[in-house]
């Protein structure tokens, strides 16, 4: 399946989870002296009680939330904490650094974090699962555009005075040309939707520089209640300031301006994305990672938007790809730039997926004229060709420019997650490229070399720290954008956020594509409509409170794995099944009884019913070279399955590999010191919580007691043959027809009497009922096959009569593996306790007595029947 070894992919994941580890620890000092403000984005950043810095929380709050790590984050109150500063952040301006407020680079990265916290599913919990409307609009749009450019050029009131002089010369002559011509030329109205944008654009820069409130510029206006509120708080900073401006200048020009509307967050998604050009920022045109990062949000919370929106979507992310994708073929110097070739392949990747359904299933368009998935992936090939021995990618064209920061350009490991995200899965081939992996290291390199340890003093520190040293510890790392940090070699919360969420999806993809390996390597099976769920079982009776191994499963183990079914047992990598927080939780259990009696069968249906794979390991995979290295394979086995997740592993037919430990045969010598070797490896496994694991066994006598503690195997379930009433209700299972096509699998009127014959032949003679019990799948067939076909098996059955069918059972019974007659042997064999007369002939009777094997003398040769009784006596749950 791929060309690198797993060795070095392990090594690679290991690394990057090294530096993850490091995730609380390196964002906790950037958290505000206030919790529910949020982060800060540098160490002297300072730390408002009322502020919120958008862009550095979402980054943050994604971060945490994509590695699972949020609740943890906030444990003294999590929901709460989280609700709180999702408030905050609707409340607040969506500004930046010098952009317009609800820009498309802010409201994309709101729409993001949103999509985040739906697919980690932390909003479950809390009451802002679906926030609340936001007053937003991109833009000022205006409702008498004429209107307007008249009453302003008038400066007949002191607010259009003070305006007006506040707008560059060129604008206001705009305006004086619009307001002063009764009747504009041909020229001038097909000039007038550009002119509307200048006058729109001009305004939005005086909202967000300037301050408009000062009573005597409104003499007459009675502000609305949210701008009461703004008025009085003080001292104001530049975003409240910005969100007064144009609440004001709504209120003032209310004829002439378009109001803004209270939006819910679906509804801004889908305002925002209806036409292309809302997507540029400033004066730069709309960039394939900003548009990226807001489908991102949108697929992940699962918000719809209208065909034709998706529609235009398509169609810039296949224009721009191939516009960039060319440029690089070309070797274009001047013009090229390989990271917007990479997020417009992951744009339209992105695309194709949702497109086809595989995301969000509610949408019902396809993306026929995006590129292809080849197309795509071999310009990925082309970007790592670009990377710098750095591991980085050297800056190229800026997504837009921060009027109070400079320029903003795609961070590498923004780019690298987006490019995992969209070609590290199962169906995708890159991870089995050499430069591709070779890539990866060299970025994993450059983060470990370039991880960044300062020392900050503690009375200049503006978090949350609480400390007696002097100094406060800051670690992650710096993009480069801010030479006044990166100067001092001090990091910075975004990119340190952004860099763990590289690690977290690089984690996700390199398990994943490990796992992959694997199936392969153990030969899984996978399940498919066809495949036999627990309730398609035969039940079996079980010595438990439910009395049946069809309860007992889906009360216990499917119940535990029942939230990760499918493709969302990926989650259980980063929450793991922790037993104490689930009532009766299972993880393995230990199948034992004698042959036949579908123990596989079970796991298969315990894989269908989770729709997981199953893997199936014997004693042939431990002894695959040779008796001496058995060590040697059963430690790689191990380190296999650890690497497994949302899987069935059944560790089938394991006599021999966990004996008893007690008595001195030399032979067994090497099978007992393996079953010593195996205790620690199933603990640690069962402790990992994020896969089943079952072990088979015919009986149970020879298995070390030690395996069977509570701490490795979660139930003890003894697999007897299945009840008589199930055989009988599904008669037709066990018969074959002459014709196959039309009848298999389906019940008839010839079935379904012969099996309700069979249950009054049984109820009438208790030894008939009673060995019947005790065969098996396998021999109730064979018996059955013999006695009639399923078009005539009533009929026959009738002209036996019961004392026909006595007559064949006990001539059948000579083929049978647990014979009701052996069952007298134990009183021949002398057991040492005294009891009432047992009737051997009823497995009820001989379930009452509580005995065990030490009761029976020591050389006594136990027959399989008893055998089973036996074992019958061992099932318990250990939870």
């Amino acid at each position: 399946m791929s060309e690198i070894e797993l060795p070095r992919l392990r090594k690679l994941r290991s690394r990057a989870e090294d530096l993850m580890s490091n995730l609380t620890a390196d964002l906790r000092p950037f958290q505000s002296k206030f919790p529910s403000s949020g982060f800060r984005r540098k160490p002297d950043s300072e730390s408002p009680e009322g502020d919120i810095n958008i862009t550095t929380t979402c980054s943050c709050l994604m971060s945490l939330a994509h590695s699972g790590k949020l609740r943890e984050f906030y444990k003294d109150d999590p929901d709460q904490m989280i609700q709180s500063i999702l408030t905050k952040l609707m409340n607040a301006p969506w500004m930046s650094s010098g952009l317009s407020e609800n820009n498309a680079f802010t409201t994309s990265l709101m729409i993001r974090l949103y999509g985040s916290l739906a697919q980690a599913k932390v909003l479950e919990t809390i009451s802002i699962s679906a926030p609340q409307p936001k007053r937003w609009e991109q833009r000022l749009t205006f409702r008498k555009f004429i209107g307007f450019c008249k009453r302003l050029f008038r400066q007949s009131e002191p607010f259009t005075v003070y305006l007006f002089q506040l707008l560059p010369t060129d604008t206001q002559k705009i305006v004086e040309t619009i307001a002063t011509h009764s009747e504009l030329s041909k020229s001038q109205r097909a000039d007038l939707p550009k002119n509307e944008r200048t006058i729109s654009n001009a305004l939005e820069n005086l909202i967000k520089s300037c301050i408009f409130y000062e009573k005597e510029r409104f003499p007459d206006l009675v502000p609305p209640d949210e701008a009461v509120e703004l008025i009085s708080k003080s001292p104001s900073d530049a975003y409240r300031t910005a969100q007064l401006n144009r609440i004001l200048l709504h209120c003032f020009f209310e004829e002439e301006i378009e109001p803004s509307k209270k939006q819910s967050l679906s509804k801004i998604a889908s305002s925002i994305c209806s036409h292309i050009n809302n997507f540029r920022i400033n004066d730069y045109p709309p960039s394939a990672a900003v548009i990226y990062w807001c489908i991102d949000g949108i697929d992940n919370a699962k918000l719809n938007l209208p065909v034709e929106t998706w529609n235009e979507l398509c169609e810039f992310a296949t224009e721009e790809f191939h516009r960039q994708r060319s440029l690089v073929v070309a070797r274009h110097t001047a013009m090229m730039d390989p990271v917007a070739m990479a997020m417009s392949a992951s744009l339209c990747a992105r695309l194709r997926s949702i497109g086809k359904g595989s995301k969000s299933k509610a949408v019902k368009w396809k993306p026929y004229n995006l590129p292809s998935m080849i197309e795509l992936e071999s310009a990925i090939v082309d970007l790592f060709a670009e990377q710098t021995k750095s591991g980085l990618w050297p800056k190229y064209f800026p997504l837009f420019h921060y009027q109070d920061a400079g320029s903003n350009f795609c961070y590498t490991f923004e780019l690298l997650e987006a490019v995992l995200v969209e070609f590290g899965g199962k169906d995708n081939h890159l991870l089995q490229k050499e430069s591709v992996i070779r890539g990866l290291e060299l970025a994993v390199t450059s983060c470990e070399v370039d991880r960044l340890d300062a020392r900050i003093d503690s009375k200049e520190d503006n978090g949350p720290q609480n400390t007696n040293g002097s100094t406060v510890p800051y670690n992650g790392w710096n993009s480069g954008g801010n030479l006044e940090t990166l100067r001092r070699g001090q990091p910075e919360s975004w990119p340190t956020a952004v860099v763990h969420m590289f690690f977290g999806e690089l984690v996700q993809v390199l398990s994943d594509h490990i796992q992959q390996i694997l199936l392969e390597r153990y030969d899984a099976t996978y399940p498919n409509d066809q495949s036999k769920r627990i309730d398609d079982l035969l039940d079996i009776s079980v010595k438990l409170p439910g009395k049946s191994l069809k309860n007992t499963l889906k009360k216990t183990v499917i119940k535990t794995f029942s939230a990760f079914k499918g493709d969302a047992a990926k989650a259980l990598r980063k929450e793991a099944i922790r037993k104490k927080a689930i009532k009766d939780a299972a993880i393995s259990a230990l199948l034992f009884g004698p042959p036949g009696t579908s123990k596989t069968q079970v796991a298969k249906a315990i894989a269908s019913e989770l729709s997981w794979p199953l893997v199936e390991i014997d004693p042939s995979h431990f002894l695959q070279k040779d008796f001496q290295n058995i060590y040697v394979q059963a430690e790689r086995i191990f380190e296999d399955v650890m690497d497994m997740c949302g899987v069935v592993v059944l560790f089938d037919e394991m006599d021999a590999l966990v004996q008893n430990r007690k008595g001195n045969t030399p032979s067994d010598t090497e099978s007992k010191f393996l079953t010593t070797y195996m205790l620690p490896k199933l603990l640690k496994l069962h402790d990992r919580g994020q896969l089943i694991f079952l072990m088979a066994t015919n009986f149970l006598e020879e298995f070390d007691e030690a395996i069977k503690r509570e701490g490795r195997f979660d139930l003890l379930l003894c697999m007897g043959p299945p009840i008589l009433d199930a055989k009988c209700k599904c008669l037709h299972v066990f018969l074959e027809s002459s014709d196959e096509a039309r009848l298999s699998g389906k019940k008839s009127d010839h079935t379904e009497a012969a099996g309700q014959l069979i249950r009054e032949f049984a109820e009438s003679d208790p030894v008939i009922e009673n060995q019947l019990a005790l065969y098996t799948y396998g021999e109730f067939r064979r018996f059955i096959s013999k006695l009639g076909h399923r078009e005539d098996i009533d009929v026959k059955l009738n002209k036996l009569g019961s004392k026909g069918f006595a007559k064949e059972v006990a001539k059948y019974n000579v083929n049978v593996g647990l014979k009701l007659d052996e069952l007298k042997d134990i009183d021949r064999l002398k057991l040492r306790i005294r009891r009432k007369p047992l009737d051997f002939h009823l497995l009820d009777d001989i379930d009452s007595v509580q005995f065990k094997r030490e009761d029976f003398e020591e050389a006594a040769q136990l027959s399989n029947a008893i055998r089973y009784v036996l074992a019958r006596k061992e099932s318990k749950s250990q939870f």
